[in-house]
């Protein structure tokens, strides 16, 4: 399935570049990047979740989804104040070593 959505992505990355190219696009080119977008955006939000959801009842749906959110969440958290702890702690030997080359 991540493949699948990877590959349905390509695409679509390849047509926000040549959007953001400098080039003057017209307007038959512009109208099918775009529907080209929607329809692959709509296939990846939409159908895909609706296949895999189909072979679960909905009380187990709702438990995965909370569960992959809280999973989520405290992964945040984790590396949010793992990220914390180290940059401090750098920043503090950093320090250290600035006032130990001012004092030689």
């Amino acid at each position: 399935m991540l493949v699948l959505a990877m590959l349905l992505l390509t695409p679509v990355t390849l047509i926000m570049n040549w959007f953001s190219s400098e080039d003057k696009k017209s307007k038959l080119q512009k109208t099918f990047g775009f529907a080209t977008t929607i329809f692959i955006l709509w296939f990846i939000v939409w159908k895909i979740p609706k296949f895999v959801f189909s072979f679960f009842p909905a009380s187990q749906d709702f438990i995965y989804f909370f569960s992959f959110l809280i999973g989520m969440f405290a992964t945040g958290f984790l590396c949010f104040f793992t990220t914390l702890y180290v940059v401090k702690g750098v920043s503090k030997n950093l320090s250290e070593s600035k006032t130990q080359w001012q004092k030689k």
